[in-house]
């Protein structure tokens, strides 16, 4: 009996037609608008034409999906594009009116431009990390990717961030204060290394997993999330763990007061949904 490692080939790139074909699927575009879509990718650099008239991703195009994943997944799904021409084929066998489809749309698009706007911020730090020249994105090692098990680069560059090079993915850091490595612990979770956010010795510190911080994992956690309000049951980092009782200001705040274990003195955290404050005994 032998054993043998190899890793699985991934799948190929499409070619035009195979494209033309998952459009159709998902009912997008028509006859004539669909080769007029290929193009406009291609004019826009968002892909290049590769051997077998194959369609490849180039860097632009590859941030660009990265960055609306993060931000509002909706707007690289087929289904949003798919929905629009739904209701067009409807307007046109007359079974809705025209004009309450374009005002519906339009405040649907609108609303997802503010709110994307509001967090153009992630898409920032995708495109910093990969058009910024050398020079300006150096940074030191810090942490390993709890997804390849490589380490990832700290980018100290506003707004800094941690940048995995073998997944081609960017972590979203606390601004304004210090990042270090925290003693090379790592979360339950999803196995990527903690690191720790200081704003100063008598400041407020605390430890992060860069993906749960990234991507929260929990509801009502809110956009970011730090090991002082991770809701893990096991997890020695979260507050299940650290919690020691209500906030003493229970008319006005139902956070929890968490023991601070990484400071240099003994100090608790009074955490509620919008605020933490650190306290120093």
């Amino acid at each position: 009996m032998e054993l043998s490692e190899r890793l699985t080939s991934p799948p190929g790139y499409l070619t035009e037609s195979e494209l033309i074909e998952r459009m159709e699927e998902h009912g997008i575009g028509t006859d004539a608008s669909i080769p007029t879509h290929i193009t406009a990718i291609q004019t826009r650099n968002f892909v290049r034409e590769g051997p077998g008239r194959t369609l490849i991703p180039t860097h632009l195009g590859i941030v660009l999906v990265h960055g609306y994943y993060k931000i509002d997944p909706d707007l690289v799904k087929p289904t949003m594009r798919a929905t629009v021409e739904k209701e067009l084929g409807l307007i046109a066998d007359g079974q809705v009116d025209y004009g309450a489809v374009v005002v519906h749309t339009l405040n649907l698009f609108l609303a997802k431009f503010v709110y994307f706007v509001q967090n153009i911020n992630l898409m920032d730090g995708l495109f910093e990390g990969q058009f910024s020249t050398i020079e300006d994105t150096s940074g030191k090692v810090m942490g390993k990717c709890g997804k390849c098990r490589k380490f990832m680069k700290y980018i100290a560059m506003k707004p800094c961030r941690l940048y995995c090079q073998t997944c081609d993915e960017t972590y979203s850091l606390p601004q304004n204060g210090t990042i270090k490595l925290y003693m090379e612990k790592t979360c339950p979770l999803d196995e990527f290394e903690l690191v720790m956010f200081s704003t100063g010795p008598n400041g407020l510190s605390y430890s992060l997993c860069p993906y749960c911080y990234t991507y929260p994992p929990f509801e009502n956690i809110g956009k970011v999330m730090g090991c002082n309000n991770c809701l893990h049951p096991t997890c020695p980092h979260s507050v299940n763990k650290l919690g020691i009782a209500p906030c003493p200001e229970a008319e006005t705040c139902k956070g929890m007061l968490v023991f601070d274990p990484t400071s240099g003195a003994f100090s608790f955290f009074f955490l509620s949904l919008s605020l933490s404050l650190s306290l120093s005994l």
